[in-house]
């Protein structure tokens, strides 16, 4: 927890934004608590098909928990780093725990070995850089949750896998509550599930494999039992050697209930969300589903996955944004990184080659599920193998496979200075004594991953200090990302680096045409640098853009009003204006306005511009706004409003075949008004009755 402490004065920062500051569910008090199980975790209405999908209710409820404990508005987020650092050090205790429970298990493993091989693993895992975005990133609250539930879950799994039928039903049902609390946390605590039916399947193979000469004699034990060594080790005799029916009879139920739990969870979401997977995932987000062939598709995962396996290796280029093209796609078969994926599918296949050499073996076994259990499994969803995902590479989603890492890590660099004890010393309870060199080699690479562990992990936590500062360590990583650039002009922006700010958009949109965002920034630059002409020239072009669409009309719509009221006799703004508002499908609106711009046009004489605005609207098929919330009123109660009357005859003028309609509502109005004081009701009907005689003629 010590690497962490300069991370509790970070801002927030990049999703934290809207995650947090922006979620009614986080920071409204009076926001209904039932909300949070119908809204996504960005605190939209889960069913909608704009909702990200991402169910996490329980992370709300802490969020909003800590909000409340910090009590300002907007939060400060000391108080949402403290817990997320606290978090993490329960479960890198949860993770020794679990460490200390898989390792006991090895062939002849002393005490001594098992604890120094625990321990190692858990400060692999504590200090790995690859978890700086979960740890200093509050949106990581997810995946600390989560991994708090999944190693409870998995601890409670793996005891009524060996107990007896005493408390095998109390440990099986709080492992599947447990599992039920981590995937309301994140979605991949699922994948837990997974674990489980890994460490039966393993635990059922050894109960058939291993032979009776490793104990001695064929002993009626149940299923996991730990038995001690003759040296003084605790070993596992694989799953008991008596196969009775009531452990039979356990591990069917144990099964059963795991997969019952994944199928009615799946139901559940499918019934929650109405649409289960998410379509507004763009190119610039995950560039695979664009790839023009399956096989270009797959090539693509295989390097994904392989750059994936490098980070938890070598974690020194990390980035808070890998978008689009921050790893350039593969766009052949016969690119040399494709040389590279098919080594990396070989090193994983080759963790489970000595199972097949040696299958009685409980410490191949033990690798396999450390592998198989606790690094493939909570990758699958993130692999894009089965579904594609809008986020192309995340730091934060390594957090639970880097358990399986460190646990295979911590034993290879283990055996690299000091090995189990053979069974012809096992009487003198003492490792033997591995050679000088080997033992320094073992020794100064566990320091020195350890070391170069901390750094880093230092130095990222300081780059999640501001967004300033995440923005600008993305930008060295990842210069060729689209969002990363997009990102960047933003935050010049705000130190009014205009055309710095520039430069970054016009990149942005360089390595990716398709990506519109960038648009409507570039229009608020060239406001802000005094560039009028350009700037409402590239917010007109943003209104196509659907994710910046509500932005630019609202900006347009201020500027055409200041306009207008600089320029109140012209009619040109409000026209222009109109024609926003068609775009958006406002068109009643629209008529409005292109009403209020023909009048304005008919006032300086200009009756061709007026022609136009005035056929605009007729074009669209509808009526001016005021027009139709008068009709409304005259078909329901205000049938005695002289205004509302002439209003609606205005419009049914202009609509071939509806003069007589018009005519009788003129009139009502007529009568309803003295005919001096209403000029405008005489002489819209004498427009009329002229209009009517010339086409009866």
């Amino acid at each position: 927890m010590a690497v962490y402490i300069n991370s509790l004065h970070g801002e927030f920062c990049f999703d934290d934004t809207f995650a947090v500051i922006n979620n009614k569910d986080v920071v409204q008090s009076n926001s209904s608590l039932t909300a949070l199980w119908t809204h996504d975790f960005w605190g939209q209405n889960i069913s909608k098909s704009d909702s990200h999908k991402s169910y996490r209710p329980l992370t709300v409820l802490s969020l909003r928990l800590s909000r409340a404990i910090d009590g300002h508005l907007p939060p400060r987020p000391f108080g949402f780093h403290v817990l997320n650092v606290i978090l993490h050090g329960l479960v890198t205790w949860l993770f020794l725990r679990l460490a200390l429970e898989l390792y006991s298990r090895k062939q002849n493993a002393a005490r001594s070995t098992t604890e120094r091989r625990a321990v190692l693993a858990a400060l692999l895992f504590a200090l790995h850089p690859v978890h700086t975005e979960a740890v200093s990133g509050i949106v990581g609250r997810a995946e600390l949750l989560c991994a708090v539930f999944v190693l409870i879950g998995l601890l409670n799994y793996i005891q009524a896998v060996r107990d007896r039928a005493k408390q095998h039903a109390f440990l099986l049902g709080s492992a599947l509550v447990c599992a039920v609390i981590a995937v309301l946390c994140k979605e991949v605590g699922l994948t837990m599930l997974g674990a489980f039916l890994t460490y039966d399947f393993i635990d059922f193979a050894l109960l058939y494999l291993n032979p009776s000469s490793q104990s001695g004699e064929r002993a009626a034990v149940s299923p996991g039992t730990r038995v001690r060594a003759k040296g003084g080790g605790v070993r596992m005799v694989s799953s008991g050697v008596k196969r009775s029916s009531s452990a039979a009879r356990r591990r069917a139920l144990r099964v059963v209930c795991s997969i019952a739990l994944g199928v009615g969870y799946v139901v559940f979401r499918k019934r929650l969300l109405v649409q289960s997977l998410v379509d507004i995932f763009r190119k610039v987000e995950n560039p695979i589903p664009f790839m023009p062939t399956v096989l270009l598709r797959w090539l693509n995962v295989a390097k994904l996955h392989t750059w994936y396996g490098s980070m938890l290796l070598f974690p020194y280029y990390l980035s808070a944004d890998w978008s689009f093209a921050c790893v350039p796609t593969v766009g052949s078969l016969f690119e040399w990184v494709n040389g590279l994926s098919a080594t990396f599918y070989l090193i994983v296949l080759l963790f489970f080659f000595p199972i097949l050499l040696n299958p009685r073996s409980p410490d191949w076994w033990l690798q396999g599920f450390c592998v198989l259990g606790l690094v493939i499994g909570p990758f699958i969803p993130a692999s894009n193998i089965f579904l594609y995902v809008g986020t192309y590479i995340a730091e934060r989603l390594l957090y639970l496979p880097s358990m399986g890492f460190s646990l295979v890590l911590a034993d290879w660099l283990q055996t690299l200075f000091e090995r189990d004890v053979p069974s012809d010393w096992a009487r003198r309870r003492a490792p033997i004594p591995a050679g000088r060199i080997q033992k320094c080699i073992g020794h100064g690479l566990v320091v020195a991953f350890l070391l170069a562990y901390s750094v880093r992990t230092s130095m990222r936590n300081r780059a999640w200090s501001s967004e300033a500062d995440l923005f600008m360590s993305a930008l060295e990583v990842c210069p060729q990302s689209a969002k990363v650039q997009l990102n960047c002009g933003i935050l010049n922006r705000r130190y009014q680096n205009w055309d710095q700010a520039q430069a970054h958009f016009q990149t942005a949109v360089d390595v990716e045409p398709g990506y519109c965002d960038p648009t409507y920034w570039q229009g608020l630059t060239y406001l802000n640098a005094g560039d009028q002409a350009n700037g409402v020239a590239y917010l007109e072009r943003a209104v196509e853009c659907i994710y910046t669409r509500a932005q630019a009309v609202s900006s347009l719509n201020m500027i055409y009003h200041m306009l207008h009221q600089s320029q109140p006799t012209s009619g040109e703004h409000l026209e222009a204006w109109a024609r926003i508002l068609v775009r958006v499908d406002e068109w009643e609106d629209a008529c409005t306005y292109f009403h209020e711009a023909s009048a304005l046009y008919s006032a300086q004489g200009n009756n061709s511009a007026a022609h136009v605005a005035r056929e605009q609207c007729m074009q669209l098929g509808v009526a001016p706004k005021q027009a139709t919330q008068a009709c409304s009123l005259l078909q329901t109660r205000d049938t005695y409003s002289p205004w509302l009357h002439r209003e609606w005859a205005l419009v049914l003028l202009e609509i071939p075949g509806r003069t007589s309609e018009a005519l009788q509502h003129l009139t009502a109005a007529g009568k309803l008004f003295i005919w001096l004081s209403q000029p405008e009701v005489r002489s819209s009907c004498l427009t009329m009755r002229s209009a009517r005689g010339s086409r009866n003629n």
